[in-house]
């Protein structure tokens, strides 16, 4: 597992799987690989990459909207007190 590029955050994991035994009831061997040897160049190794990336960015843009919902209530409940409860207490 390695850094892709560290300012994006991407990770690169590489999986890779041998077989390392066979079978079969004829007892025939495998003419172009031995199993468990670990060799690249035979057809009992298989390999996945996968990538796996971060997004950056959300927990900022859902931070300074939330600042700005409070914001906004704020200044709402200061112009509903200043206007509305002092009309009412003038009656």
């Amino acid at each position: 597992m390695y850094y892709l590029n560290k300012w994006q955050k991407k990770i690169l994991v590489s999986n890779s799987a041998e077989i390392a035994e066979t079978f079969n009831e004829e007892g025939i061997e495998d003419i172009d690989s031995v199993p468990g040897n670990g060799l690249d160049n035979e057809d009992d190794l298989g390999t996945a990459d996968i990538v796996i990336s971060v997004e950056t960015g959300g927990t900022f843009i859902s931070g300074a909207v939330f600042v700005v919902f409070v914001i906004v209530a704020l200044v709402g409940v200061y112009i509903f007190k200043k206007n509305v409860l002092e009309r009412v207490r003038r009656w």
